[in-house]
């Protein structure tokens, strides 16, 4: 049986990176940051006929803003997972900023499960989404083969009143490009437009 050594004085100086976790959404934010209304009027659409595409479009360009800086923009909640146990006490993760981390768990083949008991034994620095083990942390064990490791947690800046300026800019810039250019959007070619593009460039998250 795999084991990890869960103890922060062991591995300091050391984090699993970001790129290393598989990860998957588990619970979708409930709005968007950029309303219909302000992406109509961003765009300057009159008409109420085209109100399901350019829904469609708002979300599509909050996913792309999100998958490209490694941010949440909306409270959402986040599942990452490792395919072997980590040999480090601190992990770096992506959808950042994270608000608070729901569980820490290693599971086994036969589908029981160890957990790390949370807040208590760890340390949040939420916005640059970093989460290290206590040295008073549980030692946790786990066998599986797959997906052995898992960190469920809730990310971004909360509602749309609390996005920063730069991301709702970002997409209403890219619903009005791909709204202008609906035929290639449709069909897959959804370009970035240049100012949206850098503005994702200047926000990106940096891995270490």
């Amino acid at each position: 049986m795999r084991t990890s050594a869960l103890h922060v004085g062991m591995m300091r100086g050391k984090e699993v990176n970001r790129h290393d976790f598989n990860y998957a959404l588990t619970t979708a934010p409930a709005t968007e940051p950029v309303s219909l209304a302000e992406a109509k009027l961003f765009c300057r659409i009159d008409t109420t006929a085209d109100d399901a595409l350019v829904t469609a479009l708002i979300i599509a360009a909050r996913q792309s803003v999100e998958k490209q800086t490694g941010r949440s923009l909306i409270t959402q909640t986040w599942t990452a997972k490792l395919d072997q146990l980590p040999s480090a006490t601190t992990f770096n993760l992506s959808y950042r900023p994270i608000a608070s981390i729901t569980s820490i768990k290693a599971y086994n083949e036969d589908g029981t499960s160890n957990s790390i008991t949370v807040p208590n034994n760890i340390i949040l620095d939420g916005q640059n989404g970093r989460v290290s083990l206590l040295s008073s942390a549980e030692s946790i064990t786990g066998d599986r083969l797959s997906d052995v490791y898992e960190i469920v947690y809730v990310a971004g800046y909360g509602a749309a009143v609390a996005v920063p300026e730069w991301a709702k800019l970002a997409i209403k810039q890219m619903v009005s490009h791909w709204y202008e250019h609906r035929e290639a959007a449709e069909n897959g070619v959804a370009v970035i437009p240049l100012g949206a593009q850098l503005l994702i460039d200047q926000n990106k998250v940096l891995s270490l």
